[in-house]
């Protein structure tokens, strides 16, 4: 879940050479929305890519969703207890 950005093209194709399968999810829906999304796709992780995107998923509290990758600034959710992946420099 993330505005448009080069970021996010970069990890649509790495979710398609893993094998994987996209779900959009997109930017101005509501956390109902998003949890049914989500549940309904079987999804177990979720990319954020903003404060905006992971505030939303955090109100969504989607059950099946194991881990939430964001931006090294937005690691420091407290309570969220998913992890977060790092940018490297």
């Amino acid at each position: 879940m993330s505005p448009a950005s080069l970021d996010w093209a970069v990890c649509d194709f790495a979710i398609w050479v893993a094998g994987a399968v996209t779900v959009p999810v997109y930017e101005t829906s509501s956390a109902e929305q998003v949890r049914w999304v989500l549940s309904d796709s079987g999804a177990v992780a979720v990319f954020a890519g903003d404060a905006q995107c992971a505030a939303l998923i955090r109100q969504a509290q989607v059950p099946g969703v194991e881990v939430v990758w964001a931006p090294a600034a937005l690691t420091a959710w407290p309570g969220l207890g998913r992890r977060s992946a790092r940018r490297r420099s």
